[in-house]
């Protein structure tokens, strides 16, 4: 398993290890992705601007997400938007 660190240390995943550690199907990832589970800048990064760019998962807020199947709060999309808009600056 690779796994990468952000600037803060957090534990970052590829998409398939996030899988095997879960026992998901990569499908079923998308899927919590495109239900509104995971929000881009705060679960995950995107490595790349294409649509089939890498993916690095936080491994901590993954495992909340899992732990308590529930949607993001207003406080976290907002760091997410945050952090898109820091990053589209760059």
């Amino acid at each position: 398993m690779q796994t990468a660190t952000s600037p803060k240390r957090e534990k970052l995943l590829s998409t398939q290890d996030v899988c095997e550690f879960y026992g998901i199907s990569d499908d079923t990832l998308w899927r919590r992705r495109k239900d509104g589970y995971f929000v881009e800048g705060y679960h995950y990064i995107r490595i790349g601007t294409n649509k089939r760019s890498k993916f690095l998962w936080h491994h901590d807020r993954v495992l909340e997400v899992f732990t308590y199947w529930k949607k993001p709060t207003k406080q976290i999309l907002e760091i997410a938007k945050q952090v898109r808009t820091q990053e589209s600056g760059k």
